[in-house]
């Protein structure tokens, strides 16, 4: 299996002094015309279940490839579903976005059973895609670690970080150029068309959040997500921080939560 603390290293080779983007499965996104803009940046990052971009309908707005994707680890469930849909399998499916690294907020080392069984599925599955095959790069794995998260919940108090506020804290402990934010909202517009949900769900304008299509209630999460802490400490960073580039509608948008 691929050496964790080893790729943690090239990881950071990998971001340094490069000018990062993050593209969130914001809705707004749909019509910005900044596909192109988006492209043009060293490193493209995107959030859990952003795929496949290569066959959407709106690259010209959100860019046409993925290098890094930070992901809850979860890859039974919306990337089977993905990959079932275009007859593919579920690496093939990322390797069709030209993904380079696939960032786990689950820890293959220090984390619980289930961390550790999501984790290591991934590694097998990839492993053995690229087994025997001309292209032997195979897409570089590791996790924002066990401390990372632990931090989080203290900063949070005991909630769940959005994985937009996750990647960007992440990403800013590198020495990395610059980090621009578009398309993260907090869910302020729904889901773009390169973003997958599955079919029994669908968004709900007036609640600003997933129902089920046959009106039963969705189970709820362990931790929920509070927008009001990250936002707050996301503004305060934004401030103090020299790397950061963000559009003023997307702030208008994040205090608008508030």
């Amino acid at each position: 299996m691929q050496n964790y603390r080893d790729n943690k290293k090239e990881y950071e080779k990998f971001l340094k002094d490069k000018n990062v983007i993050i593209v969130g499965p914001s809705k707004s996104i749909e019509g910005s015309g900044i596909g192109r803009k988006i492209d043009s940046k060293d490193i493209i990052v995107r959030l859990n279940n952003s795929y496949p971009i290569y066959s959407s309908r709106i690259t010209s707005d959100i860019g046409s490839r993925t290098d890094v994707l930070y992901h809850t680890g979860a890859i039974d469930t919306c990337l089977r579903y993905a990959a079932n849909k275009r007859h593919v399998g579920r690496i093939q499916l990322l390797e069709n976005d030209h993904l380079k690294w696939y960032i786990c907020k689950r820890d293959h080392e220090r984390g619980s059973k289930t961390d550790k069984r999501f984790l290591s599925k991934f590694i097998k599955l990839n492993e053995q895609y690229f087994r025997g095959r001309k292209k032997k790069n195979l897409i570089k794995i590791s996790n924002v670690g066990i401390d990372f998260m632990h931090e989080l919940d203290i900063l949070f108090k005991n909630t769940d970080a959005n994985m937009s506020t996750l990647a960007i804290l992440h990403l800013l402990q590198y020495n990395i150029k610059t980090l621009e934010i578009v398309g993260c909202d907090f869910y302020s517009s729904g889901y773009n068309n390169g973003y997958t949900i599955f079919n029994t769900i669908k968004w709900n304008d007036k609640t600003k959040g997933l129902i089920r299509k046959d009106g039963k209630k969705r189970r709820k999460p362990r931790k929920p997500h509070n927008y009001k802490i990250q936002i707050e400490f996301l503004l305060k960073v934004i401030e103090s921080s020299n790397k950061i580039i963000i559009e003023k509608s997307t702030l208008k948008k994040w205090k608008n939560k508030l």
